[in-house]
């Protein structure tokens, strides 16, 4: 294994040192908190999660969408309010999200359901719920969503999410809009799905809905999809087919390293939007998560033991993957700084880092450590996949999932 070049203590985002050498989030200092509250620890910034939503409704003003916050991304309930205090709405894929939504202040008529395998209780309580849209990911879907509905005298809004069959260009375990995905239904079969529909008492069709992957920093793959969205929907409505609204999904990108610059910028999101779907003068939604709350947040955890074997140093952490489990399941990078920067410091090369359980990542760096062997260490992380991430969180995940959650919010604000 080679060794990397020192990273150094470098932050980015909403991180920054402050003039003492303390690490801050949003201008608030982190050491504090660790103190007070222990770690593992997870902080989230409000006023960047508030600037991100604001960065979105200033580059979608043309179009006006409905915002729909993808509660995957991170499911702290702090959060999901925090974010609806914006008049934002949530995209839910279990009913465990759909209920920790609801009880963050989310209003039913701006819930999405999405979700490739929704169960038939999870059909029925967001029938109950009155939610906006089922996302529809399959023919045995509209049936079992068509029952439910039968069952409780009432119909199912529903918007059909189409494959585009578009190469997102990103890694190949988030893309989810190309042939060979599970998700969604195949572009060509779009037309006679609609026509079979009509064999369904109790389902309504009022959209269509795409999403080709997260984590996109081209344009271009969204502007394919959105132009053969646009296509689609003109091709429906020469058949007599008039849809309510458009869900352009979500997908992205944003930076997890100084070296990655500033990220995509959503007003070149919009500009493709507003090209293809525009003229269409439908209204829209649009599905952000990790550019919502993916840099608004870090992870504090302390080194409990240094550990030199053969030729390799570890550092063991009081966390572990299931604290942050993007970098096990993805090998994702995630930035790591120490809580307090000093020049005196030496720089301590490392190969690993690990927590109790199993390997968090092959890091690959350098840290700056505040003491010899014991010091305390941030990581900023992607909300998205750390501790709150469970696509198919269920009711029995929900009633568990803040055991070990010790969340504060830098702003006093979630």
């Amino acid at each position: 294994m080679s060794k990397a070049a020192p990273l150094g203590p470098v932050p980015f985002g909403p991180v920054s040192y402050d003039a003492t050498g303390a690490l801050c989030l949003s201008s608030t200092p982190l050491a504090p908190l660790a103190a007070q509250f222990g770690s593992p620890l997870y902080v989230y910034s409000g006023a960047h999660i508030s600037a991100q939503i604001e960065r979105l409704q200033s580059a979608f003003a043309a179009l006006n969408p409905l915002i729909c916050y993808a509660v995957k991304a991170n499911m702290n309930t702090h959060v999901i309010r925090h974010v609806a205090s914006h008049g934002v709405g949530a995209d839910v894929v279990s009913v465990g999200e759909l209920r920790r939504a609801l009880a963050a202040g989310v209003s039913p008529e701006k819930i999405v359901f999405a979700g490739v395998a929704k169960q038939p209780a999870e059909l029925e309580a967001g029938l109950e719920t009155g939610i906006l849209q089922f996302n529809v990911e399959s023919w045995s879907e509209l049936e079992a969503l068509n029952a439910a509905a039968a069952r409780m005298g009432t119909i199912a809004p529903v918007a059909l999410r189409v494959n585009p069959d578009v190469d997102a260009q990103t890694l190949a375990k988030i893309t989810t809009g190309s042939r060979g995905n599970k998700f969604g239904l195949p572009f060509d079969d779009i037309p006679s799905l609609v026509q079979q529909m009509q064999t369904l008492p109790h389902v309504r069709l009022e959209a269509l809905a795409m999403h080709i992957g997260s984590q996109l920093f081209k344009m271009q793959p969204f502007s394919d999809a959105y132009k053969r969205l646009a296509d689609l929907t003109r091709h429906l409505a020469s058949e007599g087919t008039v849809l309510k609204r458009l869900d352009m999904g979500g997908g992205l990108g944003i930076p997890y390293a100084p070296d990655d610059g500033e990220g995509p910028d959503p007003v070149d999101l919009a500009a493709a939007a507003a090209e293809h779907l525009g003229p269409l003068g439908l209204p829209t939604i649009v599905e952000p998560g990790r550019f919502v709350v993916g840099n608004a947040g870090v992870m504090i955890a302390e080194v409990v033991y240094p550990k030199d074997s053969y030729d390799h140093r570890f550092l063991l952490l009081n966390a572990g993957m299931n604290d942050l489990m993007r970098p096990a399941l993805y090998e994702a990078y995630h930035h790591i700084l120490p809580l307090q920067q000093s020049a005196a410091q030496p720089h301590l090369h490392l190969d690993k880092l690990d927590g109790p359980c199993n390997c968090m990542r092959q890091f690959l760096l350098s840290l700056l450590l505040s003491r010899p062997f014991r010091c305390t260490l941030c990581n900023h992380f992607d909300s998205p996949h750390a501790h709150a991430m469970d696509s198919n969180t269920r009711q029995s995940m929900l009633n568990t999932y803040c055991r070990r959650d010790k969340s504060v919010g830098a702003d006093s604000t979630c």
